[in-house]
C-alpha cells in the first residue's frame, strides 16, 4: 500500500496553476456588463486558516491542485434573470454548474428589505468600563463574510465581522468577558438574516461540474 502524506497548504493555488478570480466586486460587475443588475455575491470565510489536504508524497502539481479544490473557499453568486433566480457556486479552481429556482426565500428577502440592508450598520463589539468610557474589541481570527450585492444603480460592498455578533468580548470564555452593548442591535439586523438565509440555501444545495 503507497504510504500517504498530510500536507498543510500554505501557499496560494496561482503557484499551482491558473486560478479563477474570487473578487466578489469583479464578479459583481461582469454580471452589470451583461445587464444583470440585482445580485448578491457572497463569500464566507475564516482569516489565516488553511486547509489540510491528503496526497500520495509523490503527487504530482495536478493531483495537489485537484485535492486542494475539493476544500477550497467557496464564493456564491445568486442573480434575478428573466423572472427566475440563479445560484452559481465557484472556487479557485472551478465555475460549477448554476442551479435555478422559481423562486428564491433569500433572494426575497433581499429584494424586500433591500433599502435597510443598505443602509444599516453592524456595530463593533463594545463594552463599558468602570469609568464610563466605551471600550471596543477586535480580534485577528474571526468567521467574516464579504457580500458584494446590486439592485438597479444602487450597489454597495460590506464586510461582517461576526465577532461583532457576540454577547461578550470574549469569544473563548463568556462568563469571562464584557458585555457586548452592541449585540441586541446586531442581532436584529437584516444583514444578519440574509447572511443565515443564504448559508442555509447553499448548504442544502449540490452542485456539479459543468
Amino acid at each position: 500500500m503507497r504510504r500517504l502524506l498530510f500536507i498543510l497548504i500554505f501557499f496560494p493555488l496561482s503557484t499551482i496553476g491558473q486560478t479563477i478570480s474570487l473578487d466578489i466586486e469583479k464578479i459583481g460587475d461582469s454580471l452589470r456588463t451583461v445587464g444583470i443588475d440585482t445580485f448578491i455575491v457572497y463569500k464566507n470565510y475564516f482569516p489565516g486558516s488553511h486547509n489540510f489536504i491528503t496526497v500520495d508524497r509523490n503527487a504530482t502539481e495536478d493531483e495537489m491542485r485537484k485535492a486542494f479544490c475539493e476544500k477550497a473557499d467557496a464564493v456564491y453568486v445568486l442573480y434575478k434573470q428573466r423572472g427566475q433566480t440563479f445560484i452559481q457556486k465557484r472556487n479557485e479552481c472551478y465555475i460549477l454548474k448554476t442551479v435555478h429556482f422559481d423562486t428564491c426565500e433569500a433572494f426575497t428577502f433581499f429584494l424586500a428589505h433591500f433599502d435597510k440592508i443598505v443602509n444599516e450598520k453592524i456595530l463593533t463589539n463594545s463594552h463599558v468600563d468602570k469609568k464610563g468610557d466605551t471600550l471596543q474589541t477586535f480580534i485577528d481570527h474571526s468567521d467574516m463574510t464579504d457580500m458584494y450585492f446590486s439592485h438597479g444603480t444602487t450597489k454597495k460592498t460590506i464586510t461582517v465581522d461576526w465577532f461583532n455578533l457576540h454577547p461578550t468580548n470574549d469569544i473563548m470564555d463568556d462568563a469571562k468577558g464584557k458585555k457586548n452593548m452592541n449585540y441586541n442591535h446586531n442581532i436584529k439586523t437584516k444583514t444578519k438574516e440574509l447572511i443565515l438565509l443564504i448559508a442555509d440555501k447553499t448548504r442544502h444545495l449540490t452542485f456539479t461540474k459543468e
